[in-house]
């Protein structure tokens, strides 16, 4: 058959190779990018009327023996231009779904062509490097370290991770800090951390006399981490390291989402921004709806792996596209370097949210996990960071405030300047620190103060607002809860807080004697009495301490914040002393 025609006459976007979900009623459920963006508005309509109708009973009759394994056939398939694509179909039944991959059957040599090229180049490059190149295979656990010499490929290292593992623990040739450094490698390795660098000792992997830096991320094969890959740097045990920037170190990188922390995304930011000339950037706040739901709800260890799946999606959709970071809690933050328009940007938001609520299925069945974004963009919003981040930020919560599980992209004919818009940020205490080190070296601090019988209770009260930007706080004491100290501008303070006698409530404190909310809304229904005062008071969140007849109250008025696992505890640390100082005064 002679398609030349055919193939000249191509849509405008080509396949190339795309994963897809539907049900079988055959509403399309999940799909790649490159699948919503060759339909386009189509994707919206049922797959068996995307399908050319002369190729449709082809389609069913493999749906139909699907129960006995793979199927595999070709149809035609229609484009967003409304032109019919001929797709080779790989064809698996699911749980609950028809699981494909699609290959559009003319054009796919372009895409193995530019592979190719590139296979070619980077074998090139790699040829003239002084460095080594490691390989870890997931479905294998087989480790690989080799070079290149001569456009070939060299091994130097092949060996099983478990075996490797086991020689390092049991060997007195290493050290504790050498374990420990393996150690680091191990787990990232078996966890499928992304995105990591890690020292380790060279004799390890056979290498002797030098400590080697492995730094890498993970590749994707359809969808599902195939290996991952790293650059080996050695370093001779004379040779001194060499500085160099925060997020190129390896400790830029958060272990359990692969994406950078707070500090490392915003240098790379600043960065990125500060050489881009003219060239499109977009600044993108995100964050996960109603997150404080999934923790209450399934627990916080669930609560971690929803962060993590999260992290993973957001990274796999970026992918060379741009960088990921993480503020804290389930905010995420995310600046591209090669999106060059709006229309790929909102592919690239579509399938995101997409694939974030499929892939969390299986994490919280009973609970559709969805994200709500802010969009700024460089330069025709702002050239500096700290102009976009909060032209993102706003945007982000006008997305919450339309209704969530959406995007919202900085428009100024439609927007304004946002000046009376609030800003989304619920930001965890210990993101006002450089570093936990930080928050604990403070913490420590203020409970010398609190111990210091010549510092009033005053006076530390005044600090802790002060270190952790807590608008007010009120030390309440007695069997109505009287206040008797306070630090802070209250327009209508709680003069008695006598909610916190109320023994029916006792259950909402934990065994800590804690009790807290992001947002003063969710304590509405199970607390009204506590709601009322603290809402008339202008609570927009608090954290209330509470052991016997006295409890202190951190109240937050200006924003809300999130309280992580680590702020609650260096909290609840610092009120308890404070309560502990009070009573010494009676």
């Amino acid at each position: 058959m002679n398609i030349t025609d055919y193939v000249n006459n191509a849509s405008k976007i080509d396949l190339f190779h795309g994963k897809v979900s539907i049900k079988f009623d055959y509403s399309i459920v999940n799909a790649d990018e490159i699948i919503y963006k060759y339909l386009g508005t189509n994707s919206g309509r049922e797959f068996i009327s995307l399908i050319h109708p002369e190729d449709l009973p082809d389609f069913l009759e493999c749906v139909e023996h699907l129960d006995e394994g793979t199927q595999h056939l070709i149809i035609r398939f229609i484009s967003q231009d409304e032109k019919y694509r001929a797709v080779y179909i790989i064809m698996n039944k699911g749980n609950s779904t028809i699981d494909m991959e699609m290959i559009d059957v003319a054009n796919n040599h372009k895409k193995f062509d530019n592979l190719r090229d590139t296979s070619f180049k980077c074998k090139k490059i790699m040829n003239y490097s002084d460095n080594l190149y490691f390989e870890y295979f997931y479905d294998t656990k087989i480790v690989n370290v080799y070079e290149y010499v001569n456009e070939r490929s060299v091994g130097h290292f092949y060996k099983n991770i478990e075996e490797i593992r086991e020689e390092v623990i049991n060997s007195n040739r290493y050290n504790n800090k050498q374990k420990h450094e393996f150690a680091i490698l191990y787990n990232a390795l078996i966890e499928g951390t992304d995105n990591f660098s890690v020292t380790v000792e060279g004799s390890i992997f056979g290498i002797e006399k030098c400590i080697l830096e492995i730094k890498g991320g993970v590749v994707y094969k359809y969808g599902v981490k195939y290996v991952f890959v790293a650059v080996i740097k050695k370093t001779e045990y004379e040779k001194a390291e060499t500085e160099e920037k925060y997020y190129k170190t390896r400790h830029a990188v958060e272990q359990n989402t692969g994406t950078y922390n707070k500090r490392a995304i915003t240098e790379l930011a600043v960065d990125v921004l500060a050489t881009s000339g003219d060239k499109r950037r977009y600044v993108i706040m995100m964050d996960i709806d109603d997150f404080k739901n999934v923790n209450d709800t399934y627990g916080h260890m669930v609560g971690d792996e929803v962060i993590a799946k999260t992290a993973e999606v957001i990274k796999r959709y970026v992918g060379e596209r741009g960088y990921v970071g993480r503020f804290g809690g389930d905010e995420f933050f995310i600046i591209t370097d090669k999106i060059a328009d709006e229309e790929s940007l909102v592919y690239m938001l579509k399938t995101i949210k997409k694939n974030l609520a499929w892939d969390c299925q299986a994490l919280v069945p009973d609970f559709t996990v969805t994200t709500s974004m802010g969009v700024a963009c460089y330069p025709e919003d702002g050239r500096t960071y700290d102009e976009l981040f909060l032209i993102a930020d706003k945007c982000l919560y006008l997305a919450k405030t339309k209704g969530k599980n959406r995007y919202v992209i900085y428009r100024p004919a439609l927007h304004g300047n946002l000046e009376n818009v609030k800003s989304s940020k619920m930001l965890p205490l210990n993101s006002l620190f450089e570093d936990n080190y930080h928050m604990c070296s403070v913490v420590m601090s203020l409970m010398n103060d609190i111990g210091d019988e010549n510092v009033t209770v005053e006076r530390c009260l005044a600090r802790i607002r002060q270190e952790f930007a807590i608008d007010g706080i009120c030390v309440y004491q007695g069997e109505e809860y009287e206040r008797t100290i306070s630090s802070g501008e209250y327009v209508d303070v709680i003069e008695k807080a006598d909610f916190l006698a109320d023994e029916k409530m006792e259950a909402l404190f934990d065994v800590n004697g804690m009790i807290t909310a992001n947002k003063i809304i969710n304590v509405k229904e199970k607390w009204p009495q506590a709601y009322e005062k603290l809402e008339r008071q202008g609570n927009l969140g608090m954290f209330i301490v509470k052991q016997g007849d006295i409890a202190v109250s951190y109240d937050l008025f200006e924003r809300a914040r999130k309280w992580s696992d680590l702020d609650r505890g260096m909290l609840m640390m610092i009120g308890k002393s404070v309560i502990q100082k009070v009573r010494n005064l009676e």
